[in-house]
């Protein structure tokens, strides 16, 4: 009986990805789902949450424009998962690329979020267009699959003129191995459109090839921009075309339309981080501050921790993996020797609110950015947030 559990349990299960959508949508338990945040979905219960706020990128990215704020990326248009040296799978492990220039990073660098470092770039527009060396159009990564052997699947945004492979266009899907600078066609345009058509049975003219990814057995797979029906649907690419069973639009359950914008499975033990966020990026000094939280552990107590000062600690903690506060900072130092993490019960569905009295500003200092972290029993850590004092 109980080894026929487990092949039950075994057989519920979905995969996990994480995923990004093209405009603000809202899901069953997140009201607000940004188009900057990332959306884990899989796992015994199959439901698509927020894994990585708009808040909690800031909270990592800090001010890359410097404009005082706290940054988070314009869109996540393409991502693969890539594994680094760390044991444990975290964000640290993504490389994704941004819709448009972000401060000093194009549309078509290829990126990466590190705990020392923040984010660097993996490869570069540059590298890209070295390789191909186009007479025309721009390049701008608009999905990304990263295959066994270490190599790149890439296709654009826009047509390309003159390439060394000729013309390339937005639905083409090419095959980069950086470390020789060779670059192959993987399928065309019209290739999508044939396996489409044969795993939808309509001619329907697709529009632009979105998202790229690997099925856990090893099966590449992608998504289209249209029709509109299916632009958070799965292909599979075996046996000349199929939709993908339990990763079809409805499956994602998204309250307002929207289309998946980037996708890529992960190790099934890619956690659930918990989430925290604020209503707004600041608040007033001499006020409250109200803090929720959601998806920690049911029922376990909360635990929150605030610094003015990030620093990244090569700690592997669960959930987001990292602890985004400055462990030398005075705040956080008093903080734990006076064994104040202001700790309350999460309700059946891992929510909880702390409420936060906010000090008075230094004198002569016009705002000041605290950061904040929760840990949220087996959940872990979720991504630390800034939010600025005014």
């Amino acid at each position: 009986m109980f080894s026929s559990l487990v092949l039950f349990l075994l057989q519920a299960s979905t995969p996990v990805a994480i995923a990004s959508c093209s405009a603000d949508s809202r899901l069953p338990q997140d009201p607000i789902v940004s188009a900057q945040a990332l959306i884990r979905r899989g796992g015994f219960d199959r439901q698509a949450r927020v894994y990585l706020s708009k808040q909690g990128w800031g909270g990592l990215l800090g001010d890359i424009t410097g404009d005082g704020w706290a940054d988070a990326p314009p869109g996540i248009d393409a991502i693969t998962w890539s594994p680094t040296s760390f044991n444990a799978p975290d964000i640290s492990n993504f490389v994704f690329s941004c819709n448009t220039k972000f401060g000093i990073f194009n549309d078509g660098d290829l990126l990466r979020w590190t705990p020392g470092s923040g984010l660097v770039v993996e490869i570069s527009e540059q590298q890209i267009k070295d390789i191909l060396q186009p007479g025309g159009g721009s390049i701008d990564v608009d999905a990304i699959r990263k295959d066994q052997d270490g190599n790149y699947w890439l296709s654009f945004r826009s047509n390309l003129i003159g390439t060394v492979l000729g013309d390339i266009a937005d639905g083409d899907v090419l095959q980069f191995d950086f470390s020789k600078n060779h670059v192959s066609l993987v399928w065309s345009e019209s290739d999508i459109q044939q396996m489409v058509s044969v795993a939808t049975g309509s001619l329907d003219v697709v529009g632009d090839l979105i998202a790229l990814a690997t099925l856990p057995g090893g099966e590449p797979c992608f998504v289209i921009q249209s029709p509109s029906a299916r632009d958070a649907s799965l292909f599979g690419s075996w046996g000349g075309g199929h939709p993908v069973l339990d990763w079809q639009e409805k499956d994602w359950d998204f309250q307002v339309q929207t289309e998946i914008d980037a996708l890529c499975f992960c190790p099934s033990q890619l956690p659930q981080p918990p989430v925290l966020m604020t209503d707004l990026p600041w608040v007033a000094t001499d006020s409250y501050l109200r803090l929720k939280v959601r998806f920690a552990q049911p029922g376990a107590i909360i635990c929150g921790y605030r610094s003015l000062r990030a620093g990244f600690a090569g700690i592997h903690l669960g959930g987001v993996g990292f602890i985004g506060l400055n462990t030398a900072d005075p705040w956080l130092l008093r903080q734990y020797r006076n064994g104040r993490s202001y700790p309350l019960i999460a309700d059946g569905s891992g929510s909880g609110t702390f409420n936060w009295r906010t000090p008075s500003l230094p004198p002569g200092a016009p705002s000041v950015d605290m950061h904040f972290q929760i840990w949220g029993g087996n959940s872990g850590l979720s991504a630390p947030i800034v939010v600025k004092l005014m």
